[in-house]
Formats: C-alpha cells, structure tokens, sequence
C-alpha cells in the first residue's frame, strides 16, 4: 500500500466537521487504494444501548450531514449520489452518500455511510435514561 497521503487526515476531519450527532458520536475510517484510486469510508460508530428494552442492542445514533459542503472538500468532483437502500444481501455499503473526484491530484471515492459496518466495534455506551453517550 502507497505512504498515507496527508490530505487524507483532512478529508476525514473536514467530514467530521460537517455531521452533527447526538452526543458527537465518534467517526471511524476505512481507507484502501487499488487500481490507482483511494477509497475511502467513513461513518458513526455504533453505540450499545444500556437500560431500556433494547438493552445490549448496538445501534447507529442519529445523525446530520451538511452534504451542499462536502463537494468544497475536493479540488474536482466528478460525481455526488446518492443510495437509500442496500443493493441486495452482498451490499456491505448500505444506504450512503458518494463523491468520486481528485484532491491533491488523487483520484479518491469517498463513501459516508447512514450506518455503521454490522461487524464494527462499538464505541461506547449510550444510556437511554439519560440520553448520555459514554465512549470506551
């Protein structure tokens, strides 16, 4: 795999800086280049619900996203879509939104998923009665 390019760790804050979640539910990353193009994923990590029904549920909190300022993250922008749904049992992606595009002359196609992988971590604990997100 090529050195991890700088612009990478900016692309990935400037998103986070664009959503806006119940309790600023953390973000996570995953990145891969092949075929001369960086794909990269970002989403909210899934929280595991403490003291209600669901109790020990991991579930994805609500979010935000300010997509008109995504396209200002890259130099060049070739495409901006949209997917409600999974496409079939195999589609790992889920609903998410998709640029494809250059930054810093790299071809990048950067995916931000509505919800997080199901085989993800969970990144705390969010308790319902409260409504307070606890991190690990």
């Amino acid at each position: 795999m090529p050195r991890l390019p700088s612009w990478l760790e900016c692309l990935v804050a400037g998103v986070a800086e664009m959503v806006w979640s119940f309790e600023n539910a953390p973000t996570a990353c995953h990145y891969h280049h092949a075929d001369g193009c960086w794909e990269i994923t970002i989403f909210l990590q899934r929280v595991q619900l403490i003291g209600s029904g669901n109790a020990g549920k991991a579930i994805a909190l609500p979010f935000h996203l300010d997509m008109p300022a995504l396209p200002t993250l890259f130099d060049e922008v070739d495409s901006f879509t949209w997917q409600t749904n999974a496409l079939g049992h195999n589609d790992q992606l889920g609903p998410h939104i998709a640029l494809t595009g250059r930054i810093k002359d790299e071809a990048v196609w950067l995916r931000i998923l509505a919800n997080a992988p199901s085989d993800s971590p969970v990144a705390g604990r969010f308790h319902v009665s409260t409504m307070k997100f606890e991190r690990d």
